[in-house]
């Protein structure tokens, strides 16, 4: 997309403010700060660079060794098809539309911050609910900021922090908050599970040792600990598995992540027998491992 008429820096400056990608408030706000020309902006170590052609004007966003066009990447339309590619991690959620040819939509790309709540006694938790709203106002906030050249998105790319662990009642209601990656409390029982299994063995089928971080370590802390909760849940979800059951109506979870909670057999492909029986749970309690997931994406009613 080009700026015409544009004849002065700041002129281009007013012209392409609202296309730089949020987060840079070190970026002055108004125009006495821009220098005339083809001098550069710094803000940290990224440059901004106006470059005049017959009073026509490029933005170069310059990150690193990444180079992003602000306005050649809209000028051409993008190639099909539209991708939503979104980030869930545990300090922020990041997306952005990309198209058919791995090029990201800049004025798209989105990052809004979060804090996970630290306890005293080692806990390192989210609340569930407004862990899932943060999602859906990402989505919201690229959707909002799609170009007009974008008539829809066709595919979604998600990725999300491994080890976390959710409870939610019969009606999908979350039970706990979200214990991240990082929780410490179920600590003091790795011993006992180091007593009472094989932690070789279980290595062997899980891949996985008896750690604070796993749902064996976890699941067992709140059983002994927090008995209530423990029975009024219905389902163990990751947090990705608590967002599925949100927009598609049903509690999913995919190899790769059913991996990282230490109760799932990596050879068979099915949550760990043994340890299900130890820890007093069932296969109806976790969510259905997805081996083809050409259905995992149908949005419920709510969200179609």
């Amino acid at each position: 997309m080009r700026c015409e008429n544009a004849s002065s820096a700041n002129d281009l400056w007013k012209a392409g403010n609202h296309f730089l990608p949020s987060g840079n408030d070190s970026l002055p706000s108004g125009n006495d700060s821009l220098p005339s020309g083809n001098d550069f902006l710094p803000s940290g170590n990224e440059f901004l660079k106006a470059e005049n052609h017959s009073r026509k004007a490029d933005f170069t966003f310059l990150v690193g060794n990444f180079r992003l066009n602000l306005f050649e990447s809209v000028k051409n339309k993008p190639k099909s098809p539209i991708i939503l590619a979104l980030d869930i991690g545990t300090s922020s959620v990041r997306s952005a539309l990309y198209d058919g040819e791995a090029e990201v939509l800049p004025a798209t790309m989105i990052k809004n911050d979060r804090t996970v709540k630290s306890t005293d006694d080692g806990g390192a938790e989210i609340d569930a609910t407004e862990a899932f709203l943060q999602v859906e106002a990402a989505i919201d906030d690229v959707l909002k900021n799609c170009p007009t050249e974008v008539a829809e998105t066709e595919y979604v790319a998600a990725s999300c922090f491994w080890h976390s662990l959710v409870g939610v009642d019969a009606h999908g209601e979350a039970t706990t908050p979200v214990f991240t990656w990082a929780e410490t409390r179920p600590a003091k029982y790795v011993q006992k599970l180091r007593d009472d299994l094989s932690e070789s063995t279980t290595h062997n089928r899980t891949g996985c040792r008896f750690h604070s971080s796993y749902w064996t370590a976890k699941l067992l802390w709140l059983q002994q600990e927090r008995p209530i909760v423990f029975k009024q849940t219905a389902k163990w979800l990751s947090f990705c598995d608590y967002v599925a059951l949100k927009l598609f109506g049903e509690a999913k979870t995919s190899v790769s992540m059913a991996s990282g909670t230490g109760i799932f057999d990596i050879r068979k492909c099915v949550w760990d027998k043994e340890l299900l029986e130890y820890l007093k749970i069932s296969s109806e309690n976790l969510p259905e491992i997805v081996k083809n997931d050409a259905e995992t994406f149908k949005l419920n009613k709510k969200y179609a």
